[in-house]
């Protein structure tokens, strides 16, 4: 009895894997994920910005720097790692001699027991301010002005770093200024879990 023949299949079509984004099949799903994730986004951001009036944004100059501030820490948590920032807004501070002020944005610690175990261990992570000016919603007199940079001059004699916008800039080049802040709280984060982890190798004082 004859043996069947064996059938020769024809070659298969390589791929680069640099093609496979150009596929119509990915990049439906690609312009579905972005059109998901984009109503995600707005209905998030939408729920931020209607909260409880002493945690809203005080203007659409702030909305604007808020959006911008969280695609770019969702993009960078695709690309890298989870940024480990939290952007808190309108915060109450005291800075010296009884006086108090609200901060547009503070940007502080993600994790809270990070942020206990390094306060623990006497590790400080800065004070960032973040305030964004606009003559339509913030100082429209010489007075208000020279009252904002009084503000300022007090946070940073009790050592915050405080990024001062003016509204122009943030409606202009939002990107530019999110990225002007998170690049500096992040620099400052990577130095304080280099000296937590020094630390946690270290025995521990009864």
């Amino acid at each position: 009895m004859a043996l069947p023949r064996k059938r020769t299949l024809p070659p298969s079509k390589s791929f680069d894997p640099e093609d496979f984004i150009d596929l119509p099949l990915v990049q439906q799903s690609l312009n579905n994920a972005i059109q998901y994730f984009a109503a995600e986004a707005k209905d998030i951001l939408h729920d931020e910005t209607i909260g409880p009036p002493e945690h809203t944004p005080g203007s659409p100059i702030e909305v604007v720097f808020l959006v911008w501030w969280r695609m770019e820490a969702a993009r960078r948590a695709i690309s890298h790692d989870p940024l480990g920032l939290e952007l808190f807004l309108q915060r109450e501070t005291e800075a010296g001699k009884g006086k108090s002020y609200r901060l547009d944005f503070v940007v502080g610690l993600e994790d809270p027991d990070e942020c206990l175990e390094c306060s623990e261990r006497g590790i400080r992570f800065p004070d960032i301010a973040v305030e964004i000016d606009g003559h339509e919603w913030h100082e429209r007199t010489k007075e208000q002005v020279d009252s904002r940079n009084q503000r300022d001059r007090a946070l940073q004699s009790v050592g915050w770093k405080v990024f001062h916008f003016s509204g122009s800039e943030v409606v202009r080049r939002p990107l530019e200024c999110v990225i002007e802040v998170m690049d500096f709280a992040w620099d400052a984060l990577c130095l304080m879990r280099r000296q937590l982890r020094a630390l946690r190798r270290l025995p521990r004082v009864a």
